[in-house]
C-alpha cells in the first residue's frame, strides 16, 4: 500500500518552490517596450533613382513605380514634400514669365 501523505507532501513542496520561481520569471521576463533611441533628424530628402515606365513612353500602362536611394519609412511625408517642391517650381516659373 502506498503512503499518500508522503506523495502529498512532495507535491506541496514542489508547488511551493515552483510558484515563486514562475512568478519571478513572469515579472522579469516582460521588458518595457520603447522605440529605438533617436539620432539626428534626416534632413536630406530621398532621390529618385529609377522610374517605370521610362520617360518618353507614349502608350504606357497605368502602373507607376519608382525606386529611391533610401528607405521611405513615411511615404506621406515625402508626398507632402514633393507637392511642396512642385508648388515652388510653379511659383518660380510664374515669376520668370
Amino acid at each position: 500500500m502506498v503512503d499518500r501523505t508522503k506523495t502529498k507532501r512532495k507535491t506541496k513542496s514542489k508547488t511551493k518552490i515552483l510558484i515563486p520561481i514562475l512568478s519571478l520569471l513572469l515579472l522579469t521576463g516582460c521588458a518595457n517596450q520603447l522605440p529605438p533611441g533617436g539620432g539626428d533628424v534626416d534632413t536630406i530628402p530621398p532621390k529618385i533613382e529609377e522610374i517605370y515606365p521610362p520617360n518618353g513612353t507614349i502608350k504606357g500602362q497605368h502602373n507607376f513605380a519608382s525606386t529611391y536611394n533610401q528607405h521611405l519609412n513615411n511615404v506621406n511625408k515625402f508626398r507632402r514634400w514633393l507637392k511642396e517642391q512642385k508648388r515652388k517650381e510653379k511659383q518660380k516659373a510664374k515669376q520668370k514669365s
